[in-house]
């Protein structure tokens, strides 16, 4: 039996007039225009303005910024943080963040008017009665 040659047309690639890999950081502009735009949604986009200010602020990767509870930026006396002291999940190093004062006043917020417990986590998912956090999918969907 003799094969039979295939006339091959010229392959197109997947990614042809995509961009893929990684993304540039987010410019000073860039990040103002978020910061107005999830302002101007009130109360109603606070959890989403919490963790963009809170993320900006720390500049902690997502598995350590979605695993903050709330006793990680509040004390005892109800009293927020300005500096968190974290271990991180990837390298097990200590890590300090400090939160600016616009940020403070918004976890206070978010914090208050979602009545979270301390040992409650900062940015819960909708699965789980509010007792999970925030999953990996949710946070990329939403940035």
């Amino acid at each position: 039996m003799a094969k039979m040659k295939r006339k091959k047309g010229k392959r197109i690639p997947w990614n042809k007039g995509r961009e893929v890999g990684q993304r540039a950081p987010l410019s000073l502009s860039e990040v103002a225009r978020v910061k107005k735009m999830l302002a101007k949604r009130g109360d109603t986009g606070l959890r989403d303005r919490a963790l963009f200010l809170t993320a900006i602020d720390s500049m902690l990767r997502s598995p350590d910024l979605l695993g903050l509870t709330v006793k990680d930026v509040r004390k005892r006396n109800r009293e927020m943080r300005d500096v968190l002291e974290l271990t991180t999940a990837r390298h097990g190093q200590g890590v300090r963040c400090e939160l600016s004062k616009i940020t403070i006043r918004v976890l206070e917020k978010w914090i208050n008017q979602s009545a979270k417990k301390p040992s409650d986590y900062l940015f819960t998912g909708r699965l789980g009665g509010g007792l999970t956090p925030l999953s990996a999918r949710q946070f990329s969907r939403l940035v």
